[in-house]
């Protein structure tokens, strides 16, 4: 596996929580996040825009009727980035859990 690195962008709890939602859906709507991770506009804005600069994630408009409706969706580097992640916490549990286990590529 080689040396681990942490994925700064995703070292904060909300947009690791983002990213992983978006894992389990293709899209989910700005508000849905706004109500389930109980931030500020603002400061939910700032996490998705990290997001974004990242390449991670992408907003996209749906018309609504009288109204359009901001949803993201993960983008293919998102997913990628997010299972590395994953994949790097699990190994850090099982050399702490279980440090007799060689972990593959050490």
């Amino acid at each position: 596996m080689g040396e681990q690195t942490w994925d700064k962008v995703l070292t904060n709890p909300h947009r690791y929580t983002i990213l992983a939602a978006l894992q389990e859906s293709d899209r989910v709507a700005y508000s849905t996040f706004l109500e389930v991770l109980g931030l500020s506009k603002s400061l939910l804005s700032k996490h998705i825009a990290a997001l974004e600069a990242a390449g991670y994630v992408r907003t996209v408009k749906v018309s609504g009727g009288y109204r359009s409706i901001t949803e993201l969706e993960s983008t293919d580097l998102g997913a990628e980035r997010f299972s590395a992640h994953q994949r790097m916490l699990l190994t850090i549990g099982t050399q702490v859990t279980h440090p007799e286990r060689k972990v593959p590529g050490k």
